[in-house]
């Protein structure tokens, strides 16, 4: 087990699939704040 978990291809399984995961939640959440988010704050995109 200590193998397995020190296996760096593993790590890099891990993060990917967390990464995606929360770019997949973020954006069937909220479609238009994910695509204005770099331009305009949360509180903008929550008075909509």
């Amino acid at each position: 087990m200590s193998r397995f978990l020190l296996n760096p291809m593993f790590w890099l399984v891990t993060v990917i699939v967390a990464w995606l995961v929360v770019i997949t939640v973020s954006i069937a959440g909220n479609p238009e704040g994910a695509r204005a988010h770099s331009m305009e704050t949360p509180q903008q995109v929550t008075q909509r």
